[in-house]
């Protein structure tokens, strides 16, 4: 095709004007097809790591500190494994310190504690955090020699925040070893926040368990939520429920009523432990004479699902509080309203269990919550009040329930992120395949011999040109065409190893794949071993509160049954006592 430049059709040679077109067109011609042949035949050979495109490469162009945010971001939602994949070779501290908090969060505790001990002994700004998560870790793994030292060594280098939380794990190591003065002294030098108040929560059971007198106990309950109940934030609100119903409790024990009230009527309406405080504010309305307070706190607490604290029991209260107060028709009539809705949540219960028999808890789960998310329970704006949802959420009370469904959770990340690195496998390997079969093809039909031919075909009928007459613009032409003959010869010696470079590469594609593969059926193994422990903590959380309901259900029906009789026998009484006043 060079050689129309060269020669017109009638083969007669160029003139001056059409040589100096030659040259400029030569060039850009000649320029497009070596960057063609180029980009399709003499790419470098496509790594592996390629496939990370949407992690490694992309963070890679990210700046640090939008990196280092992201990172953060993963490991406050529970993804450690997208944290460790924005930092595979951390190189600041600061992202350092990031991925050992994902290694801790990915159960690689021995990698993790020596990337922190080595932050640690940096001597810099983020030694100490370093040495807060070392401690963290120690407390994790139940190493509490090893957490004691940690906090000897980096608690007077902590601030904020991170200071106030070793203070509380000093406590805490305090409080176990039944040292309770030492604990009440560490806590008495925090601040009020949550921290404070969950280490005098925590005393404040030690107290209850040791003394036979509820003052301390009270007392410290009293201190956390007046420390923790200076913060607005959503833990340190449950926090004050959750010791106001302690008090409340401890109160009502101790059969100081009035107490036990104050502390009761401050739990939130809206919190989760409202329904067992309302329930309890009611016992203790009753122990005060006051059956209407009473009637009207059990009436609010079985506005809640019955799978919450006190919500069952306020029904069969109100039954006896009636039954107390001389109305026989109105408790029997409660009572009956209980046995209903007992026997309703019993078969709630056992729909749930049927769809854990059929379909596994984790679609269960999933279909109470009406989302795709098995750990759905940590989403604050999460309705609680439907049956099922609610019994599902009693169940995540317990933490090994929590953590069958955070191992579950994170075997399904792992196994949505492998079926996409699977399809970009694909998507890679075709590619390579195609390049493969393109170069091979290219090689066959001699491509580069051919333009070289060409190349010295041009070069010959320039050198003719030359000899019958110098003319303008040869000299520029004949330059290009020495530049042009060097890349070919360059473009020769690379084309030649293109294709094995190439099927080097998609046999590593290859063996990468098979490994996604194997990885991918191990996961699958997992999460069916996974899913059938949660499975069977399911069916026996199911079976005790379907026993607990039943209990409840017997219960009523024997409390029908004798307001019946005792209706029935005063009935006959009363119109035997008119016959014979007739």
């Amino acid at each position: 095709m060079f050689s129309y430049f060269a020669v017109q059709d009638n083969g007669a040679l160029l003139s001056p004007r059409q040589s100096l077109k030659c040259s400029r067109a030569l060039g850009r011609l000649w320029a497009a097809g070596l960057v063609s042949v180029l980009l399709a035949f003499a790419c470098p050979p496509i790594a592996l790591s390629d496939i990370n495109g949407d992690s490694a490469t992309a963070a890679d162009e990210l700046p640090d500190e939008l990196r280092s945010g992201q990172a953060r971001f993963h490991l406050l939602t529970g993804d450690p494994f997208a944290a460790f994949a924005l930092n595979p070779q951390p190189e600041s501290r600061q992202q350092k310190l990031l991925q050992a908090q994902a290694l801790i969060d990915m159960g690689l505790y021995r990698r993790a504690r020596n990337e922190l001990e080595s932050l640690a002994d940096s001597g810099t700004e983020i030694s100490a955090a370093a040495g807060l998560e070392l401690i963290r870790l120690a407390l994790r793994t139940d190493d509490l020699e090893q957490a004691r030292r940690w906090l000897d060594r980096f608690l007077p280098r902590l601030q904020g925040e991170n200071r106030q939380e070793a203070l509380f794990h000093q406590a805490e190591l305090l409080r176990k070893e039944s040292d309770l003065a030492a604990a009440a002294a560490t806590l008495k030098d925090m601040g009020n926040n949550t921290w404070t108040g969950l280490g005098y929560f925590n005393l404040a059971a030690d107290y209850a368990r040791a003394d036979t007198s509820s003052s301390r106990p009270l007392v410290a309950l009293r201190v956390a939520t007046s420390t923790a109940g200076k913060e607005n934030s959503a833990a340190s609100l449950d926090l004050v429920d959750r010791a106001n119903l302690g008090g409340g409790l401890l109160a009502l024990r101790a059969e100081d009523y009035r107490k036990a009230i104050n502390f009761l009527s401050r739990v939130r309406l809206d919190s989760y432990q409202a329904p067992l405080a309302l329930y309890l504010h009611g016992l203790a309305e009753l122990k005060q004479q006051n059956v209407r307070g009473a009637l009207q706190s059990w009436h609010r607490a079985r506005k809640f699902p019955l799978a919450f604290a006190g919500a069952a029991e306020a029904y069969i209260a109100m039954g006896q509080a009636y039954d107390e107060a001389g109305s026989s028709s109105q408790a029997a009539d409660a009572f009956l309203t209980a046995n209903a809705v007992f026997e309703k949540e019993q078969a709630v219960l056992q729909e749930i269990k049927a769809q854990v028999q059929k379909d596994g808890s984790h679609q269960a789960l999933l279909n109470a919550a009406g989302t795709e998310d098995v750990e759905w329970f940590l989403a604050d704006s999460q309705t609680v009040t439907a049956p099922r949802l609610a019994w599902l959420v009693r169940f995540l009370e317990d933490a090994e329930a929590q953590r069958a469904v955070q191992r579950l959770a994170e075997l399904e990340r792992m196994d949505r992120r492998l079926r996409q690195k699977q399809a970009e496998f694909d998507v890679l390997r075709s590619s390579v395949a195609a390049r493969v079969d393109a170069a091979e093809s290219f090689s066959a039909q001699g491509g580069i011999r051919r333009v070289t031919a060409e190349v010295e075909s041009l070069a010959e009928r320039l050198a003719a040109l030359k000899q019958s007459k110098a003319r303008p613009g040869t000299t520029e032409v004949e330059r290009q065409l020495q530049e042009s003959r060097a890349r070919v010869e360059a473009l020769a010696e690379k084309a030649g190893s293109v294709p094995s470079r190439l099927s080097s590469t998609l046999d590593q594609v290859e063996v990468a794949r098979r490994s996604l593969d194997s990885q991918l059926q191990r996961i699958a193994a997992l999460r069916t071993r996974s899913e059938a422990v949660l499975d069977d903590l399911i069916l026996g959380f199911i079976a005790e509160q379907v026993t607990t309901l039943e209990h409840l259900a017997d219960r009523s029906e024997q409390e029908i049954a004798r307001l019946y009789e005792y209706m029935a026998v005063s009935r006959l009484r009363s119109d035997r006592a008119r016959e014979s006043s007739q």
